[in-house]
Formats: C-alpha cells, structure tokens, sequence
C-alpha cells in the first residue's frame, strides 16, 4: 500500500500523480480549497470543522464517498462536529458571530464573578451566542472554560490601567500599537504564526508590557501544563516584553461562574 502527502504549495502534477499510484494521501488543509478528488472512496479528517456548509463542500470532493471525523471525545473538537458555526480562515482569524455580554463583578483583588444572565450594562465580558446557549442547557461549561478565563484575564489588567489586546488576525493588520516600539510590534506579530498555537494569548500594553498564557481550569489540580518556547521567551525578555502565565481556576456557584486569577513568571 502506498501513502503519500500532499501539502500547501505542492504543484497540481503531483496531485495528478498520486491520484494514479497511491492508495492513501495525507493532505493539509489545502484539502479544504478546491480540489476535485472523485478517484477517492473514503475521507478522513482529523480535526472538526463546525460548518455544515464547509463540511458539505469537503464532502463533496470524493463525489459521495465514505467521510469520517476522528477526534477526542468530550473536546472542543467534538462539539464543532455537533454545531454549525463559521469557521475562522486564516492565522487566528475570528468569526462575526452574535456576542453575549456577560456581567462581570470584582469579588476581591484577584477573584471575578461572572453571571450567566445578559445584561447590557458595563462592566461586562463577551461571549459568542453559540456558546452561551449551551451554558444555559447546563452542557456547554468546559468548551467555553477558555473564552471565559482569557475574557476575565483580559478585564483583570485594564483595570490596572493597561490596554490589552487578543493575540488575532487584528493585531497583525495593525502597523503600530501606542506604547509599543516598531520592534516590539514585529516580535508580537511573529508569535502569531508559531504552529501548532501561538505561545500566548493576550499582550497588556503597560510599563512593563505582559505577554500573557492564560490556562482555566475548572479542576483543584495544582500542577498546570504550559508549552515553553524557550527561544520566544529569552527574546521576549531581551525586548523587555514580561512573559506571564496567569492560572484561571473557576467553579459554577448560583447561577454564575467564580474565577480565581494566580499570576507566575513564565521560565
């Protein structure tokens, strides 16, 4: 049996070519744009797309073939399989979708309290339509544990008096952020296309200036996972911009989600 690949900037000759000899092909999201592949009986996608319209369009490269999704159950991942939503293109692009805005109340210095009734009133955080649906079916908490820690992280610093900014497609159109030198700027920009994902998350614009790894845990362990890159980080520092890890531990109390914000030094 033979496997081949087919990857981003690879000719069409090679396409035409596997398509005669091999019997299995690997291919990256290219897959996604274009292609016409009927000489296939079988797609197997390993991630989920949450758009019905996407998923149809894929669908039909193979002209009716057999299609499978294989991902992790009670992920993310699985319920994009289960919802259609757009899907975002490009390196960390979002998707205009309707936002729920969510009262937030400052317990004490480093505890918020956020509720799942709306209210139009500020202060208040943002979360996507879809997911609030699902918090209010008692179902969706640990696909939205992540929106909401980076949301309270967020509202944390500019209390503080930073202005902070999601690492996005937005930030990487801007050609210069106040109280960021061009330098700075270029280096932000670069941990944008870092694969598999960006070792942060948001960048609080302050006296230092945080580049901030947010992790939410609705669970009391103590130990947190968090990907080092090593050589972003020494670069980071020499630019005098101040990684920081910011440990999110939340709990469902009456109708409301409480989170616990811990800052550490990334090392």
């Amino acid at each position: 049996m033979l496997v081949e690949t087919f990857m981003g900037g690879d000719p069409p000759s090679k396409l035409a070519d596997l398509k005669e000899k091999a019997q299995i092909v690997i291919f990256t999201p290219v897959a996604l744009e274009g292609l016409d592949l009927p000489e296939f009986d079988c797609l197997v996608h390993i991630s989920a797309i949450s758009d019905e319209f996407t998923r149809r369009q894929i669908r039909g490269r193979i002209r009716g073939g057999e299609e499978y999704y294989v991902v992790f159950k009670d992920t993310n991942d699985e319920w994009k399989l289960r919802v259609d939503v757009p899907e975002p293109e490009g390196p960390l692009r979002s998707v205009e979708v309707g936002q729920a805005k969510l009262p937030v109340t400052k317990v004490d210095r480093d505890t918020y309290r956020v509720s799942f009734e709306e209210a139009s009133k500020a202060p208040y955080i943002t979360l996507p339509a879809t997911y609030m649906k699902l918090l209010k079916d008692g179902k969706g908490l640990r696909y939205v544990l992540g929106l909401l820690g980076e949301a309270v992280v967020a509202h944390h610093y500019e209390l503080t008096g930073r202005r902070v900014y999601k690492l996005s497609y937005s930030l990487i159109r801007r050609k210069r952020l106040e109280g960021v030198s061009g330098e700075q700027l270029d280096f932000i920009k670069k941990l944008c296309y870092v694969v598999p994902n960006p070792p942060i998350d948001l960048v609080a614009v302050g006296s230092p200036t945080l580049l901030i790894e947010v992790k939410t845990t609705a669970s009391d362990a103590d130990e947190i996972t968090v990907d080092v890159y090593g050589r972003y980080l020494e670069e980071a520092r020499s630019l005098n911009l101040i990684p920081t890890l910011a440990v999110v531990k939340a709990w469902v109390e009456n109708n409301s989600i409480v989170m616990t914000i811990e800052r550490r030094m990334l090392s």
